[in-house]
């Protein structure tokens, strides 16, 4: 349990995040991590930094982890508006536990791969899995996520699982919740910061999106109606009306050409049937977003809005990297697969 701290000045918040950023895997320092020789090397390193995994299955949930306690303790310093915000940010981690439970629940999926998915809060009444998963009534499972007002909102996104099994359905509309929250929290911020901060949440809206339409034309070919019911609403340039349409695209590349022209660009130096490089040009314009929001100098509270954003496209990298390294890639080909690196020879 956090222990509740007294709001720190504006200008000391705007100091430790810009501190805290100097010291994340980014730039050079990301290029050193990703030219790092084998697992134990790489492990090693992560424990310098407080990163420490029983094996390479655990490591993507002590970053997450990692990412939690940083964001907790900055948000227990924030003024409530800013508190709001971030603890919204770190919420979305809550509606991702419960999909993941309740793949469990319906599709008894693997109990330990399930218990090493869920990632533990920092803030709030802990999750006893074990009562969790062996909860037989819908009441009774709700009751043990602990959720207090949220409780009737993620049972109305949960009770139709009961009959008719769709657990896509139920996903999209837990994030469909997760992301409603987030981004009235940013609606309530200050004018001076509101935009910044509602321009990344209907970014990142749109990206979901779009990643759902390129996938449905590549792999599940879902007809209008049924992704109709997948939409997450709010988006920045999208709306529902235009992916309906795009939904009848043949393939990948009409999908593109039917895009905004702000997000065609993203795509002119990748292969478009190349779908992971393409969903990276899409988060990769997210993350830069964040970037130019952090240094924007207009007021010092910018970088505060930005720093979720950027903190988890470090946990991704890290998460990543991890993984390269693992399969033996090498320093280069790991930078294509990274936000924070761009490759540079010294």
């Amino acid at each position: 349990m956090t222990k509740v701290t007294s709001p720190a000045s504006i200008e000391y918040l705007y100091a430790r995040i810009h501190a805290m950023r100097a010291k994340t895997f980014h730039g050079e320092s990301l290029q050193e991590l990703a030219s790092t020789e084998g697992m134990a090397a790489l492990s090693e390193e992560m424990k310098r930094h407080g990163i420490v995994a029983a094996d390479r299955g655990r490591f993507a949930k002590a970053v997450q982890v990692r990412e939690l306690e940083i964001l907790d303790k900055l948000r227990l310093q924030m003024p409530a508006y800013l508190e709001r915000y971030y603890r919204a940010f770190m919420e979305r981690t809550r509606y991702r536990n419960i999909k993941t439970l309740l793949r469990y629940r319906y599709f008894k999926e693997n109990e330990e791969t399930i218990r090493s998915l869920v990632i533990p809060l920092p803030f709030g009444e802990s999750v006893d899995i074990t009562r969790a998963l062996r909860a037989e009534a819908l009441e009774d499972f709700i009751a043990e996520l602990h959720l207090g007002d949220d409780a009737p909102e993620v049972e109305a996104c949960v009770r139709p699982l009961m009959k008719n099994r769709d657990i896509i359905a139920a996903e999209s509309d837990l994030e469909r919740l997760a992301y409603a929250k987030l981004l009235e929290a940013a609606g309530r911020l200050p004018l001076a910061i509101r935009k910044a901060a509602v321009e990344l949440v209907q970014q990142e809206i749109d990206i979901q999106n779009i990643c759902m339409l390129l996938r449905n034309a590549r792999t599940t070919h879902w007809i209008t109606e049924r992704m109709a019911r997948l939409w997450m609403p709010g988006g920045r340039f999208l709306s529902e009306t235009l992916l309906d349409s795009l939904v009848m695209a043949g393939d990948v590349r009409e999908i593109i050409a039917g895009l905004p022209p702000v997000y065609q660009r993203q795509f002119s130096a990748v292969a478009v049937n190349d779908l992971p490089q393409v969903e990276h040009a899409l988060w990769k314009m997210l993350f830069t977003l964040a970037e130019k929001i952090h240094r924007g100098a207009s007021d010092l509270r910018m970088p505060l809005v930005a720093f979720p954003f950027l903190l988890h496209f470090e946990s991704i990298d890290l998460s990543r990297l991890n993984e390269c390294v693992y399969f033996g890639f090498n320093p280069r080909e790991i930078a294509d697969y990274l936000f924070g690196l761009t490759w540079t020879d010294h």
